[in-house]
């Protein structure tokens, strides 16, 4: 008991970060059982990877540790293998064993980076719809958004209009699947309006495709989705000519989505013996060297936690291999789609500023880890995932959190995503503005707890004081900003 409460008070005394770095160590898998004792079987809790923890005593190749966890300071027996010095020790050492190149050239394009993207997603039925469109231009007048992401080709294979006869080789069915007739209205009618315009190329989901090739189909035993074989050079210059021609159309940059294995896949068979990442390089290389020739900017989506994940998630999404041919990188950090517990959050869609923090540091980290990096610029959410059990309604304050989380980091771009288009961004400055000036009002203890999960910051004014403060601020500050 003595020994427990030593422990207990040096670690509150001291924080976990500013412990002896020879105690302090990373866990390196994920579901890691706790037991409690070193000598028996009885699980007492369960720890995921890159949790920080202080190991107090060794027996047995096992250790005994220390740690925080749901805001409470626990005590367990763990196997040794599961802990490392370094959070990024346990990725693969061997990059032969990926078949991948680390650290590939760039080229260096005769424009510079635009560092400044705020932009949301736009459907086709938006594109077509004038009404719909008016008042999405209408969010760039009112609110910080700059940026539209328009389809190329969308997920079920359908491209932007018909772009003639050279399709009739590469892809004769997509002739009939397209959605506009004639685009340029529309992309000039962006450009006046100064609209940094991003053009989606959805890679290897593609209906369209297989109705022409069906036998570059990937069998998948759990469901009906219609994926490409990755492996497919004629589907390799097919997506090098929608890129060519979305360029043609006006857009300022390309974006690959779903430039990657679909998640239900084996181990697939191909005549060169390619490993996932080496595959989904090797075709992002190819990709790349199309952009660069046409001085056109490329942005690669990756799943949110390919940052975190030491390994390439079995979907091919290596994030050095990736970050190194591309020139923006967009981790999809949506909370809704983070497992219970993830980070330590028991639900992460009620937590929208710690899942985004977290994944933007661990992706910053690795993306260190590249001699010529691309820019991190994530996918936020912006939609209400009511496909889950007890969802969060997202409003301008969850995606104000997401942004928040952002420029704690240093990074200031960022991508929203709502497949409907439905945005909560009415007035966004303004509100954006007070609400930076509300929290710095807020006490630093609070802010810390709204951190780590432990206080949702709408519940603020239950706390006694807040509430008077809150409004006081919020119609004194009001008056300033109108």
């Amino acid at each position: 008991m003595i020994n427990l409460i030593i422990i207990y008070i040096i670690t509150i005394l001291i924080p976990l970060n500013m412990l002896k770095v020879d105690y302090l160590y990373y866990i390196t898998n994920y579901k890691v059982p706790v037991l409690e004792k070193f000598d028996n079987m009885k699980e007492i809790d369960e720890i995921n990877k890159n949790l920080l923890v202080k190991v107090i005593k060794e027996k047995n190749n096992k250790v005994q540790i220390i740690y925080y966890k749901n805001f409470n300071i626990k005590i367990g027996w763990i196997d040794k293998k599961y802990i490392s010095f370094d959070k990024q020790e346990n990725y693969l050492e061997k990059w032969e064993d990926l078949q991948i190149d680390k650290f590939p050239q760039k080229n260096v394009l005769e424009k510079h980076l635009k560092n400044d993207v705020r932009g949301i997603y736009v459907n086709s039925y938006s594109l077509r719809n004038r009404k719909k469109l008016d008042k999405l231009i209408e969010l760039t007048k009112d609110t910080e958004i700059n940026t539209f992401v328009i389809d190329i080709k969308d997920e079920s294979g359908k491209i932007i209009c018909d772009m003639g006869e050279e399709l009739d080789t590469l892809n004769p069915f997509a002739r009939k699947e397209y959605y506009l007739k004639s685009p340029e209205e529309i992309i000039k009618k962006l450009k006046e309006n100064n609209i940094y315009l991003i053009g989606r190329i959805v890679v290897f989901k593609d209906e369209v495709y297989l109705k022409s090739f069906p036998e570059e189909k990937i069998k998948l035993n759990k469901n009906k989705e219609m994926w490409v074989l990755p492996y497919s050079e004629r589907f390799l210059n097919y997506i090098k000519f929608l890129c060519e021609e979305g360029i043609k159309l006006g857009v300022d940059e390309i974006q690959l989505d779903y430039v990657r294995f679909p998640e239900s896949s084996n181990e697939i068979k191909n005549k060169d013996k390619l490993s996932k990442p080496k595959t989904i390089q090797q075709f992002i290389k190819k990709i790349y060297e199309t952009t660069k020739e046409k001085n056109i900017f490329l942005n690669i989506d990756v799943f949110g936690q390919v940052g975190t994940f030491q390994d390439d998630m079995g979907l091919g999404q290596y994030w050095e291999a990736i970050s190194g041919y591309s020139d923006y990188i967009s981790p999809m950090m949506y909370p809704s789609h983070y497992a219970k517990n993830s980070y330590g959050v028991d639900t992460p869609d009620f937590n929208p500023y710690k899942i985004v923090y977290e994944t933007t540091k661990d992706s910053i980290e690795r993306n260190s880890k590249v001699d010529n990096p691309a820019v991190i610029r994530p996918w936020i959410q912006g939609f209400t995932a009511k496909w889950i059990k007890n969802y969060n309604i997202y409003t301008e304050f969850e995606i104000n959190e997401q942004i928040k989380a952002l420029e704690d980091l240093g990074i200031e771009e960022y991508l929203i995503w709502n497949a409907s288009n439905e945005y909560n961004l009415i007035s966004y400055k303004k509100e954006r503005e007070l609400y930076n000036l509300l929290q710095e009002k807020t006490c630093e203890n609070i802010r810390e707890n709204i951190y780590n999960g432990d206080i949702d910051i709408k519940t603020l004014p239950t706390y006694d004081g807040v509430l008077e403060n809150l409004i006081s601020d919020f119609q004194e500050n009001k008056k300033v900003l109108d």
